[in-house]
């Protein structure tokens, strides 16, 4: 229990009393030993190892370090499907100098966290922790990522955090994985979690090759938020990654009109149904399809609110069924996207919701004019602004622009790192455009996936 001295008042009139010299010299060096680093704009460079390093000191008391890698799910083969599963579960496992309890343990000491997220194009570790801890943990975070054992004993231990994965999954993330599928099939079709079939399948052989052909020099950026910028770049030119070998291709993406359907005994039904349309590689067009996004539906901005049923798609599927929960749905990947919706309602009535909902999506270009797109423009903003004040988020977005980005392009830039820069792009996308791709994704062909009770939901060559 705190003591309640210090809060007595006639300690502190004795306190403060006097001493005038030596509290001015303590000022004089509290404010020297306090005095905050420069503010530096986001910088993004690609070193000679090829490794991209983007950072900004933003003066955060937290700071955190990414390595991320161009090495998820759309890269693995029939053989290792669920490689980038099983590294996610094994992050922070025995590496060569340190114990799996080593690594946790200095890291508690330090009040920091480490975490890995993998995507269907990337595999990021992430370091967090205070800005004057940071140095002595960078260490630790090569270990992890650079040098892992996969000791079999501790894989086999993990086998139950797996298969507690693809028993956690809600009946909407598997929509969006079985969309996935249905509309790429191999590469991006493959799902971020493992099939259960692999399960127990990832033996430290097939894990180490994996990791020696994705975490490579040229498939590698690493980003911070919240530090010394020459310290981060130190990192870049030491990290324990090998040169690429530059005989890996990715297979092309091709988009297929297909459906899969997932029965379950659930009492409701969550469809899921988009077209073909742009990756991030595409720049403005991409922009175009998340203001569309935004402009048809997302559901309410308000916590509990009602206002959303004004917009284009969650009044044309409310009018088929009230009880039924919509919002429009925008994937962008490095070089293709699905833009869509997703819903989910009562198996009674499932049917008719989803049929509305592709009437919606066929007649957005007409739906929408000046007032939605620039609703929709302006809750885009507020997305895209309110992820960059996280420090969670805004190093996650580094990450994939580094990687999927500025990996690419000759200047090394990211597109959009600065608010300014958000506003700019987001501004400059016009009403032509946003309508464009509505009409795009209206003439072209749709792929579905549908998890629940799908006794009214009907099949894809019965939409119109």
């Amino acid at each position: 229990m705190a003591s309640n001295v210090a809060k007595s008042p006639h300690l502190k009139n004795i306190l403060t009393k006097h001493h005038f010299a030596t509290q001015a010299a303590a000022a004089t060096q509290t404010s020297k030993s306090c005095s905050s680093p420069p503010h530096h704009p986001i910088k993004a460079t690609a070193l000679p190892n090829k490794v991209v390093v983007a950072g900004i000191e933003n003066n955060s008391p937290i700071s955190r370090v990414s390595i991320v890698f161009r090495a998820g799910s759309r890269f693995e083969t029939p053989e290792n499907l669920g490689c980038s599963h099983a590294l996610r579960i094994a992050a922070g496992l025995s590496t060569d100098s340190y114990s799996h309890f080593g690594i946790r343990r200095t890291i508690q000491q330090a009040g920091g966290n480490l975490t890995c997220t993998a995507g269907r194009e990337t595999l990021a570790y992430t370091l967090e922790t205070t800005r004057d801890k940071i140095e002595d943990l960078l260490k630790i975070l090569e270990e992890v990522v650079c040098h892992q054992k996969f000791k079999p004993w501790e894989l086999s231990d993990n086998i139950p955090r797996m298969k507690l994965d693809l028993a956690s999954r809600t009946p909407h993330v598997l929509a969006v994985e079985l969309l996935h599928k249905a509309a790429f099939r191999g590469g991006l079709g493959n799902s971020i979690y493992s099939p259960r079939y692999m399960i127990g399948k990832h033996n430290p052989e097939m894990l180490k090759h994996y990791v020696n052909s994705m975490f490579v020099a040229d498939r590698t950026a690493l980003v911070g938020v919240g530090m010394d910028l020459t310290l981060l770049m130190n990192l870049g030119h030491t990290l324990h990654v090998k040169p690429s070998a530059g005989n890996f291709v990715a297979e092309p993406t091709k988009f297929h009109a297909d459906e899969l359907r997932h029965d379950t005994g659930s009492q409701f039904a969550c469809v899921a149904v988009a077209g073909h349309s742009a990756g991030l590689n595409s720049g403005k067009e991409a922009l175009a399809y998340s203001v569309l996004q935004y402009a048809l539906g997302v559901g309410p901005q308000v916590k509990w609110g009602s206002g959303s049923n004004c917009n284009p798609l969650t009044k044309g599927v409310a009018g088929a069924d009230a009880h039924a929960a919509v919002s429009a749905l925008s994937i962008a990947h490095s070089d293709a996207g699905l833009f869509g919706f997703i819903l989910a309602a009562p198996a009674q009535t499932a049917g008719k919701a989803v049929e509305a909902g592709v009437k919606a999506l066929r007649c957005a270009a007409e739906s929408i004019g000046e007032v939605e797109i620039n609703k929709g423009k302006a809750q885009l903003r507020t997305a895209l602004l309110m992820a960059f004040e996280q420090g969670e988020t805004f190093t996650e977005e580094l990450g994939l622009q580094a990687a999927l980005l500025a990996s690419h392009s000759k200047e090394c830039t990211l597109p959009m790192s600065a608010p300014s820069q958000i506003i700019a792009a987001v501004d400059g996308i016009s009403a032509a455009e946003v309508k464009a791709a509505g009409k795009k994704i209206a003439s072209g062909k749709l792929c579905m996936s549908a998890v629940g009770d799908l006794a009214t939901v009907p099949y894809l060559d019965q939409l119109k």
